[in-house]
C-alpha cells in the first residue's frame, strides 16, 4: 500500500498546470484558473477543461471527469494507482522529494508471554476441557474432521479434540484475574476475543503432562482465506501425541490437520 505521506507530497509538490501542459494540453489563463481542451473526450467546440492551481484541482465540464494531479495522470496514462504515484514522484522537486522520505517505522514485537505457572496449567486444561465438551455438543467440528477422513471417536477422546465455537466467552467468570491469565496464555487476544474462534483444537502437553500449548485449525465455515493454522502466541511448546511418549525423552511429534 502506498504511504499516505508519499501521496500528500505529490499533491503538494507537483504543480498541476505545468504537469497538464507537459501532457500536451494547451492551457490559457482565465482569471485565477486555466482553460483548455479536455484530452479525455472530443472537445473541439469550446475548451471545457478547467484547471485551478490554487486548489490543485482540474475539472472537465464536458465529460465530467476531474480530480487532482494523480487522477489526471492515472486517467491520461491509463495506469494503476501505484504506477501513477511512482511516475509522479519523478516530477517532485528535489527539496520536496527529500522531505517526503522518512525512516521506516520499526514494527514493535509483541512481548513474549510470561512463564507458565501451575495456575496457568490449570486454566489451560479447563479451556481444553471446555472445548472438548463443545466439540461433543456441536457437530460442525466433527463433520469437518469426518469430511477429511478422521472419524475414530476414540481418537477424539484420547486427544481431547475440541471446538472453539464462541461459547467460552459465555461461561467465563467475571473476575479480572481469570481474564488476565487467559490473555497471558493467548486464549483471549488483547480485545478479549477468542484466539481460536472457529477452530477445531488440540491441546499440547509437555513431558510432565502439563498443558503448555494448543493448536487450532479453522473449519470450512470460519475459514475466510486468512490464517487457517493457529498456535498460542510465543514459542511453540508441547506435543500432540502425549500417549506415544516413552519412559525416556519424548519422540513423537504432533502433526497439523491440513
Amino acid at each position: 500500500m502506498i504511504d499516505q505521506q508519499r501521496i500528500d507530497t505529490i499533491k503538494q509538490s507537483v504543480d498541476i498546470a505545468p504537469f497538464i501542459r507537459a501532457c500536451g494540453v494547451e492551457l490559457k489563463q482565465s482569471g485565477k484558473s486555466f482553460k483548455g481542451y479536455c484530452p479525455f473526450h472530443e472537445d473541439r467546440k469550446s475548451p471545457s477543461l478547467s484547471v485551478t492551481p490554487a486548489k490543485r484541482l482540474w475539472q472537465c465540464f464536458g465529460c465530467g471527469k476531474g480530480g487532482d494531479v494523480i487522477d489526471f495522470a492515472k486517467e491520461f496514462d491509463g495506469t494503476d494507482f501505484n504506477s501513477t504515484v511512482e511516475k509522479l514522484e519523478t516530477y517532485i522537486p528535489a527539496a520536496g522529494l527529500k522531505s517526503s522520505k522518512r525512516k521506516p517505522v520499526k514494527k514493535k514485537r509483541d512481548p513474549e508471554p510470561p512463564p507458565l505457572t501451575p495456575a496457568h496449567y490449570k486454566l489451560l486444561q479447563r479451556v481444553a476441557d471446555f472445548y472438548h465438551t463443545a466439540f461433543n455438543e456441536d457437530s460442525r467440528a466433527v463433520d469437518y474432521l469426518v469430511d477429511r477422513g478422521i472419524s475414530n471417536k476414540k481418537l477424539f477422546s484420547d486427544y481431547q479434540t475440541g471446538f472453539a465455537n464462541g461459547t467460552l466467552l459465555n461461561v467465563l467468570p467475571s473476575d479480572g484475574e481469570t481474564i488476565i491469565r487467559l490473555k497471558e496464555l493467548g486464549i483471549l487476544n488483547k480485545k478479549g476475543k477468542e484466539h481460536f474462534y472457529g477452530c477445531v483444537t488440540f491441546p499440547l502437553y509437555d513431558s510432565n503432562n502439563n498443558p503448555v500449548g494448543m493448536y487450532g485449525r479453522k473449519i470450512h465455515e470460519f475459514d475466510n482465506g486468512s490464517i487457517s493454522h493457529l498456535y498460542l502466541p510465543g514459542v511453540r511448546k508441547g506435543i500432540f501425541n502425549r500417549q506415544g511418549k516413552g519412559s525416556g525423552s519424548v519422540r513423537v511429534q504432533y502433526k497439523k490437520v491440513t
